[in-house]
């Protein structure tokens, strides 16, 4: 038996991403996927189901960001289309990420996210994006991901790193 999804009950907020941050929110739970086949490839989904472009989100947290100066947690996890058969896909969304967000990533300079006070943070010129993702993952910046294992752990090959095991 084929499963029927309705669209209405996948649209899992009543406001936009920048309405979330303007009332309170501060912590975002970003499902990024990737389509090969389309020209634009990174969306956020619900499960399987598209629910904007990535960029279209990242822009809204830059605007928010740029305008209060506050500091936002961009978690991304699950991972729900395009990961699965291909492990790198996630240095290719790091990738991306480290160029749409470039100054506005909070980046730990060889110190752990965790012993990072809010006066360092807020000392950033720019920095105010903590970036936590759910994956181990090594990559040529990779003290500049928190690394969150709250749930749906995806898994890639060994490496000879990964990011230090924490739970916000």
């Amino acid at each position: 038996m084929k499963h029927f999804y309705p669209l209405n009950y996948y649209i899992t907020q009543d406001d936009n991403i920048l309405g979330q941050l303007i009332h309170g929110a501060r912590y975002l739970d970003i499902r990024p996927a990737y389509y090969e086949d389309r020209e634009q490839k990174w969306y956020v989904n619900h499960d399987f189901v598209i629910q904007q472009p990535l960029s279209v989100v990242m822009d809204q947290v830059i605007q928010f960001v740029n305008e209060t100066n506050e500091i936002v947690i961009f978690g991304l996890k699950e991972f729900p289309v395009g990961f699965k058969n291909n492990p790198y896909r996630h240095n290719q969304l790091v990738e991306f990420m480290e160029k749409y967000f470039d100054d506005f990533i909070v980046r730990p300079n060889g110190f752990t996210y965790w012993s990072l006070t809010l006066n360092e943070i807020l000392s950033h010129s720019k920095g105010r994006i903590i970036l936590a993702y759910d994956k181990e993952v090594q990559y040529a910046n990779d003290d500049t991901y928190y690394e969150t294992d709250c749930g749906y752990k995806q898994y890639l090959l060994p490496t000879p790193q990964y990011l230090k095991h924490t739970c916000i």
